[in-house]
């Protein structure tokens, strides 16, 4: 296990044998996994958090994580103070900082609790952190750099995200930004079910609304209704669990098929090709690489 405290943040990048814990009080973090996933309990919310995605946790708050054997975590905790001068100095012009530079008063805000792609900028950014962590090259004054360069991604993000609930269709901002934060903390939730039966009305209730509601709110927000959403993710997953090994009919109960066949007819008519291709390619590739090596 490797833990840095700096000034600015803390570290902490380990492997896990398998790990159960909560914290009452987090501080503003980014949670990143490799290899495996974790699972995050925040209140009624539940996100899923592996090799494609990144979690942000607000400054205290309370969760619980269950960590897969075998899992690479590292996670980025950022001081409170640090983080909440930081983002003032982002929110507020020139003059104005002129004219108070310090606010020793100031607040981390809350930023919307929900994972993104590993392919945001920021997700990007924190892969390359990692990948220094692990040369030992992360230290002294390139901490303190990275910690301003992930706060600024942080704080670029929350504009990403007012901006696209800014799009939607109702017509008071604050129920365009409620709207939109109900239905990702929802699709957080589908995201890290895919293993088990979820059904609209437990979604609906993740979301605190009405399941008719919810349905149109669903679309609205993502451009395809809940059953789309999962049907697709779960044959996404099936599809990399497929590349990485894994047999067929295991793959199908872990994406949440309880028959093989309904699981094939539904990968084939996704993908063009029925999954045993998927273990086909597999072989063929492996075979390549032993030919090269």
């Amino acid at each position: 296990m490797s833990v840095m405290v700096a000034p600015s943040l803390r570290l902490l990048h380990e492997s896990s044998l398998g790990f159960f814990g909560t914290s009452e009080r987090g501080a503003l973090s980014l949670k990143t996994m490799r290899r495996g996933a974790a699972l995050y309990e925040v209140g009624r919310a539940r996100y899923r958090v592996d090799d494609d995605c990144f979690l942000v946790l607000n400054d205290h708050q309370p969760y619980a994580v269950d960590v897969d054997r075998n899992v690479e975590s590292f996670c980025v905790f950022f001081h409170p103070a640090f983080a909440a001068g930081v983002l003032r100095a982002l929110r507020l012009t020139p003059a104005a900082l002129l004219d108070a530079p310090f606010d020793t008063s100031a607040r981390v805000p809350e930023l919307l609790v929900r994972t993104y792609p590993q392919r945001h900028p920021l997700g990007r950014r924190l892969r390359a952190a990692r990948l220094l962590n692990e040369r030992h090259a992360l230290h002294g004054p390139r901490v303190e750099q990275l910690a301003l360069t992930l706060l600024d991604d942080l704080y670029r993000l929350a504009g990403e995200v007012r901006d696209e609930a800014g799009r939607l269709p109702w017509a008071r901002a604050a129920t365009r930004e409620e709207t939109y934060r109900r239905v990702q903390r929802a699709r957080d939730y589908a995201e890290a079910s895919l293993h088990a039966p979820v059904t609209l009305a437990e979604l609906a209730d993740v979301a605190n609304l009405a399941p008719h509601h919810f349905l149109r709110a669903f679309k609205v927000v993502t451009g395809e209704t809940p059953h789309a959403f999962l049907t697709r993710r779960r044959l996404e997953r099936a599809r990399r669990l497929l590349r990485e090994g894994m047999p067929v009919g295991r793959a199908a109960l872990d994406v949440g098929f309880s028959s093989p066949t309904s699981f094939t007819a539904a990968y084939k008519q996704r993908f063009g090709a029925p999954p045993s291709h998927e273990e086909k390619t597999s072989n063929s590739e492996e075979v390549a690489a032993s030919d090269v090596a």
